[in-house]
């Protein structure tokens, strides 16, 4: 029983993105996306961590695309929309599973910053 509950914790925790300078989630992509005009990433972060003197913004890709870049503030949840028709059709993600990553980036000096962390709270796809 011990095994079973760490394994799902592990599990959750990988499917939801663990704190630190980058974070993974998987999501759906609806297959009206094909044909849809508009497609939206929600896009919820937790746990963001930043230090106090410091620029952070993040990066968001699909599939390694980047979608969008966003300015972090510390603390609570975040939540951001993406239109992201282009990319997912570029990509013909249509009807697939895809990965969303935020990573963590010092204005600064473009580095990746130190002392900083966030996670990924959900993601989802849609189109109309």
């Amino acid at each position: 029983m011990a095994r079973l509950l760490i394994i799902l914790g592990l599990g959750c925790l990988a499917l939801m993105g663990v704190a630190g300078a980058q974070s993974r989630s998987s999501v759906t992509v609806p297959a009206s996306a094909k044909n849809a005009a508009h497609v939206g990433l929600e896009l919820s972060l937790r746990s963001v961590r930043k230090p106090q003197d410091s620029n952070v913004a993040a990066v968001v890709r699909l599939k390694g695309q980047e979608v969008g870049r966003i300015s972090l503030v510390a603390g609570g949840d975040q939540r951001f929309q993406f239109n992201v028709t282009n990319a997912v059709k570029e990509l013909d993600l249509a009807g697939k599973s895809a990965d969303i990553e935020v990573s963590l980036v010092d204005r600064a000096n473009g580095g990746s910053p130190s002392g900083a962390s966030v996670a990924i709270g959900g993601a989802h796809i849609s189109a109309r």
